[in-house]
């Protein structure tokens, strides 16, 4: 091929597409660590019953990430980094779990975890308070009926007490055929 002057003008195109393509190489390549991230995921679980353990924390140690476990005692720990590092699971109540694990690339990794419980013991607390007196002196009240008030009252028949005698204010009646006294 001829070198000319029209020739030597589309070597430094075809340099700029070289370079296009590295770069979006190294972008691509630079790109698929990020997408290739792993899981931890399991089950939290009480070492003696078996039951799972809701609402648990789950900590990735040297990668500050953690999740949460549902009500069925599930998590899942996304955006893991490659390595070494240290699973730490607490709940109160259970002691606190600390599992090593490493982490390969493309792996996810599952994990069941089995948790201890451990007694909690608290510091007496003792509450005291001095009771308010009472400023007035409460009284009951009293009602005095005369036989004119009995007599006077509506009746049926006849003067009737019990009839009388819930018709007092404050006095309440479940029916009319009970005295309710």
């Amino acid at each position: 091929m001829k070198w000319s002057a029209r020739n030597l003008n589309r070597k430094p195109c075809f340099l700029k597409k070289c370079r296009w393509i590295v770069l979006m190489f190294a972008c691509c390549a630079a790109t698929s660590q990020v997408w290739a991230q792993q899981s931890i995921h399991g089950f939290i679980r009480d070492n003696s019953s078996g039951e799972p353990i809701p609402y648990a924390n789950v900590m990735l140690k040297g990668a500050q990430l953690g999740a949460v476990s549902t009500t069925e005692g599930y998590f899942v720990v996304t955006g893991v980094p490659v390595g070494q590092d240290t699973l730490v699971v607490s709940m109160i109540g259970y002691t606190l779990r600390k599992i090593p694990l490493a982490v390969v690339q493309d792996e996810n990794v599952r994990l069941d975890v089995r948790m201890v419980e451990e007694i909690l013991e608290g510091v007496a607390v003792t509450v005291t308070a001095e009771r308010q007196k009472f400023k007035e002196l409460v009284t009951t009240s009293t009602v005095t009926l005369q036989q004119r008030d009995i007599e006077v009252a509506p009746a049926f028949v006849e003067a009737d007490v019990f009839r009388a005698i819930q018709m007092l204010p404050g006095v309440q009646s479940i029916n009319d055929f009970s005295s309710a006294l």
